[in-house]
């Protein structure tokens, strides 16, 4: 946990890169509801954050914005392998190097995001991004 996430559970994160694609996910899955069909996209957030604060914190993070998850997994900390391959992301998509490295040798699409956490860990002094 962060030391902001307790103070902050019931705020939302602000908006990430990614916001714009969640929000299209999103109306295609509403698109289909309103037609009495079932959407084959799936979304799921897959966080290595826990359920209690920092998850909250994410889930609120949502809600603000409106959008709908199918189901989320919050991993204290464990790794995100083994249920990725359970899932079988069509694309996925992350903020830690390790992950995205981890998804690939699983054979998955995978997208690093440049934001929180895991780039700001990356940037040097220079704030160029260093490479792992």
């Amino acid at each position: 946990m962060f030391p902001n996430d307790k103070e902050d559970q019931w705020s939302d994160e602000g908006e990430g890169p990614l916001k714009c694609f969640l929000e299209a996910l999103g109306n295609v899955e509403r698109k289909f509801r309103a037609k009495g069909k079932n959407c084959p996209v799936l979304t799921y957030l897959v966080t290595s954050r826990n359920p209690v604060i920092p998850g909250t914190r994410a889930l609120k993070t949502l809600e603000t914005w409106g959008q709908e998850i199918t189901q989320a997994f919050f991993l204290s900390g464990r790794p995100k392998g083994p249920l990725l391959k359970t899932i079988r992301p069509h694309i996925f998509f992350d903020d830690q190097k390790r992950h995205i490295d981890g998804a690939r040798e699983l054979g998955m699409i995978s997208a690093h995001v440049p934001y929180g956490i895991g780039y700001h860990k990356l940037k040097g002094a220079s704030g160029a991004v260093i490479d792992h």
